[in-house]
């Protein structure tokens, strides 16, 4: 099954212009390979960030993610390059590559069950009491979190970040 697998961003995908035969940069999400020598697997058809339109790029997958496992339960909708957000089609056509991905696909912070004071599917609330010399470490990224006020006392803290290098833009893209 699914249960829980990383999904990475692809924000270079190089996709040829049609119409101009110019590369041009898309975004596509992928997952790593199974470890026998194939390359990542996409799961979504390129898109622009242009398609965004003033919503995150969390709410544009968690609601194409929707309307896709949608879609391919009914048949509606066509499978293709998702890639113009200037067609008229582009919202018609399937962002996510099977149903198989576009059912199972779950941000990793479900903003919006949080904000309506629900736990997100698979998640298992921990509270941590202060008690001092706790010491509380965790990846801020993948573990929604907050810090409570102090009601008495003070807190002493010691943040720190370690994250991947930023991917960036490739020397052969064009060529």
């Amino acid at each position: 099954g699914l249960s829980s697998i990383p999904v990475y961003l692809d924000s270079w995908h190089p996709v040829r212009d049609k119409a101009t035969g110019e590369t041009e940069a898309r975004c596509v999400l992928y997952v790593p390979s199974d470890g026998g020598g194939a390359e990542a697997e996409h799961i979504t058809f390129p898109w622009s960030n242009d398609s965004i339109r003033g919503a995150s790029a969390a709410e544009l997958l968690r609601d194409r993610a929707r309307s896709d496992a949608e879609a391919f339960r009914t048949g509606a909708g066509g499978a293709g390059d998702a890639r113009s957000s200037s067609s008229s089609s582009s919202s018609s056509r399937r962002l996510f590559k099977s149903l198989r991905y576009a059912s199972a696909f779950r941000l990793i912070e479900d903003r919006d069950s949080w904000d309506d004071g629900n736990d997100p599917d698979g998640s298992v609330p921990v509270d941590v009491p202060p008690r001092r010399g706790t010491l509380v470490a965790f990846d801020s990224v993948s573990v929604p979190h907050e810090v409570a006020e102090v009601k008495k006392g003070t807190r002493a803290a010691l943040a720190g970040w370690f994250h991947e290098e930023t991917q960036g833009f490739p020397d052969d893209f064009y060529g």
